[in-house]
């Protein structure tokens, strides 16, 4: 009577993904070969075990057959097994030659019909050796010959590598891939796995952080069911979150599976090792590409970046006890060239022939272009683990970022942008990697990070700014010193990115600190000292202090003027801010005789279409606007606007700011609903960059009041200069002059609505 050797019980928790049937409908044809290939972990012999269950209650006079086929003695092993199963002719015979046995008894037709499941067919080698000496030997011929081919018979492969299914099966379109699960699958598996009925929230979280690898989340489930009540998910999360060693612990824990074979791990970044090993033992070069390719940000690793660059024998030593706040320029010369021209024919086809070993394993995948790679999360976490434990995750960890820093623009100049903005992320993956232990190798990582936030700040990313400027500014403390010209410049920095964020107080207190130690170690008039006491005007400007802004700016023009000369952009810069201070004070013939230098100077240095020029251009329309010159600054404006649309785009910080200045232009001049229609673009965008609570935010929610006051909505003016009101209360403080110009518009117009008496209530409580 047929029957079935499986070696596992069938798992009540399966989730099918829709495997199953494609399994079926493929292998219903005549000697059909079907093969899943995925990822360890990811749910290829369990699917197998489910198919057999599902062959054996659909045709109870089927056959099947269970052979693992990771070496040639375990593929024997199962053979054997076969024969004890069905207790073919000579079966209690040791001399019996095993593997022709079994071939010959599939491929009598007196055998059918039957299904053969060949597991964990990982090793090309095991099956389709390089050198045979004896032809007649069994011992020596490849098992690819002992795969029946009969016609009453299906078998299914489950591999990892998709070239080992592709050469058993003879056809790619015999191969099914198995990704990991969707979430709903995922969410599925968990709460079958799971003793507790888990919180919709957290599980979702879990699922996500664990790749929708279903290894991963058994793996997770069990380790909360054995330590259950004290581990729930939302815990479990947070461990998992704590950082790379408790991730290490979580992920690397087996608790048993009696559904996984004997032999493999129930561990998911053990599973993985073990093909880490394969991989280098067969192609060491495409290991070195798959370590290299773990430190990148895995949703876009590009191909420029691998091509030649991952032979760590190639020196990438480079020159950087420079400021990356400066010019590296003589760095760069010392780093590996990245510009592709060195690489020889045989390093582009090594190259290719690496790519190809990592994707038939399914560790890296190819985006539509095929110039950008991805990686899972938990496939490069375990990259970096497996170099830990050989040692050589801090050379693999300088060898990434001196490639970043050999190409990563060390400016912020609108040419740049386009690099700047492809390495981003992978400057955030290197920020969130700790800080190298070779002192050379931590200036780097500091440097691109550096680099790296500087860009961000530029667009008006300032969390992101905030978030890498940190990390990199904490790192460069501890290797130069606090009195090193490198840790002064990040304290600048830092409350210069505290102003963008609008915390006034906190950037104050810093850029003071950053000016003493400059003044100290450097001198009044250094030009680091400067640039700082211009930036301390701006925080002044923000808190309201226009006066004492005004009188410490005018010092700076002088000081600028006799350092650096009065075309120097700096002077330039000081200029134009002085500028803006004196037509806030209302001087406004002076603010324009000022602008229009500055203008000229810039046009003549710079050309009319760079970012600082057409600011210089948009301030004078300002200053033309407030002297009621309405014409002259409209042209401005929309020049001004139009230029910064066009280079800096349609959500630039600069380019919000020009669309405001127009709204108020419009505003004054009648124009109300074309100036609320810019102004609540700009509130929208502002409101989704910044928050509502950012002081930006805040301006152009108080210009938008004025605009709905003057088109009689009272209603909305009035509860947007409340709720304008109530915000800069909270985070400029009371005393802060828009605070109080808010409310004050805020209690006349509820006066003039709702009555003296209301109008009073509000202004006394």
């Amino acid at each position: 009577m047929p029957c079935s050797n499986i070696p596992f019980r069938r798992d009540v928790d399966f989730v099918d993904c829709g495997i199953i049937n494609k399994i079926d409908s493929r292998c219903g044809g005549p000697a059909a070969r079907v093969a899943l290939v995925g990822l360890g972990g990811v749910g290829k012999s369990q699917t197998a075990i489910e198919y057999s269950y599902r062959i054996r209650i659909k045709s109870p006079q089927a056959w099947v057959f269970w052979v693992h086929g990771g070496t040639r003695a375990r593929f024997e092993e199962g053979y054997r097994r076969i024969i004890d199963t069905v207790k073919m002719n000579g079966w209690d015979n040791p001399q019996t030659d095993v593997l022709r046995l079994v071939r010959g008894w599939l491929s009598d037709e007196s055998s059918r019909p039957w299904t053969l499941i060949l597991d964990n067919c990982d090793d090309g080698g095991v099956f389709f050796p390089a050198v045979q000496t004896n032809k007649n030997d069994a011992s020596e011929e490849p098992l690819s010959n002992f795969i029946p081919q009969a016609p009453w018979g299906s078998i299914l492969v489950t591999s990892r590598s998709r070239d080992v299914a592709h050469r058993i099966t003879g056809s790619h379109a015999d191969i099914i891939m198995l990704d990991p699960m969707s979430e709903a699958h995922a969410l599925t598996l968990l709460g079958n796995r799971l003793q507790i009925t888990p919180d919709q929230k957290d599980a979702s979280e879990l699922v996500e952080a664990l790749d929708y690898m279903p290894l991963a989340i058994s793996q997770a489930a069990a380790y909360i069911n054995q330590r259950s009540p004290r581990v729930t998910i939302e815990r479990y999360l947070e461990t998992l979150r704590e950082g790379d060693r408790a991730q290490s612990r979580l992920l690397d824990s087996d608790v048993g599976d009696i559904r996984r074979d004997g032999t493999a791990s129930n561990s998911i970044l053990a599973t993985w090792q073990i093909s880490f090993e394969y991989i280098r033992s067969v192609k060491p070069s495409a290991a070195r590409l798959l370590s290299l390719m773990s430190f990148f940000d895995r949703q876009g690793i590009p191909e420029n970046l691998l091509s030649g660059h991952y032979n760590l024998e190639r020196d990438c030593t480079a020159t950087t006890d420079q400021c990356a706040c400066g010019s590296l320029s003589d760095a760069h010369e010392h780093v590996v060239s990245l510009d592709g021209n060195g690489e020889s024919n045989d390093d582009e086809l090594n190259f290719e022939d690496d790519l190809s070993l990592l994707i038939s394993f399914c560790f890296i995948a190819t985006d539509f272009e095929d110039s950008l790679f991805k990686m899972h999360r938990l496939v490069q976490f375990a990259t970096r683990k497996w170099l830990e434990l050989n040692q050589e995750l801090e050379q693999w960890k300088y060898k990434y970022m001196t490639i970043l820093h050999a190409v990563h623009p060390n400016s912020t100049g609108l040419e740049d942008w386009p690099t700047c903005q492809s390495l981003l992320p992978h400057a955030q993956q290197a920020a969130l990697l700790s800080q190298p232990t070779n002192r050379e190798a931590a200036i780097v990582w500091s440097n691109v990070i550096v680099y790296a936030a500087a860009y961000a700040k530029s667009q008006g990313q300032y969390n992101t700014a905030q978030q890498l400027h940190s990390v990199a500014a904490e790192a460069r403390k501890t290797i130069f010193g606090e009195d090193h010209r490198h840790a002064i410049l990040d304290l600048a920095h830092t409350a210069s990115i505290l102003d963008c964020l609008g915390d006034y107080e906190e950037a104050h207190v810093l850029f003071q600190k950053s000016i003493d130690a400059s003044r100290r170690v450097f001198g009044e008039e250094h030009i680091d000292t400067l640039w700082m006491i211009g930036h301390m005007v701006v925080v002044l400007y923000h808190q309201g202090q226009i006066h004492e802004a005004y009188e410490l700016e005018a010092q700076l023009v002088e000081m600028r003027r006799r350092v650096l000369g009065p075309e120097h952009l700096d002077t330039l810069a000081s200029m134009n801010s002085l500028a803006v201070l004196l037509t806030i004070l209302e001087r406004h013939k002076e603010g324009e005789e000022i602008y229009l230098q500055v203008l000229e100077s810039r046009t003549k240095l710079l050309g009319l279409e760079h970012q600082v020029t057409i600011n210089a251009m948009s301030n004078l329309a300002v200053n033309y606007s407030a002297q009621m010159r309405y014409q002259e600054a409209e042209e401005l404006s929309l020049q001004s606007l139009g230029i910064c649309r066009r280079l800096l785009g349609e959500e630039h910080p600069d380019t919000l700011i020009k669309m405001l200045n127009l709204a108020s232009l419009y505003t004054d001049i009648g124009r109300f609903q074309e100036g609320e229609r810019i102004g609540l673009k700009v509130l929208e965008v502002r409101t989704r960059l910044l928050s509502i609570e950012h002081p930006d935010t805040l301006l152009c929610l108080h210009n938008l009041g004025l605009i709905s006051w003057n088109c009689g909505h009272t209603e909305d003016a009035i509860s947007r200069m409340m709720k304008c009101f109530q915000f800069e209360h909270r985070f400029l403080g009371p005393d802060h002059p828009r605070t109080q110009l808010s409310f004050s518009y805020w209690t006349k117009w509820k006066m003039k609505v709702f009555g003296e008496e209301n109008g009073e209530a509000l202004q006394h409580s």
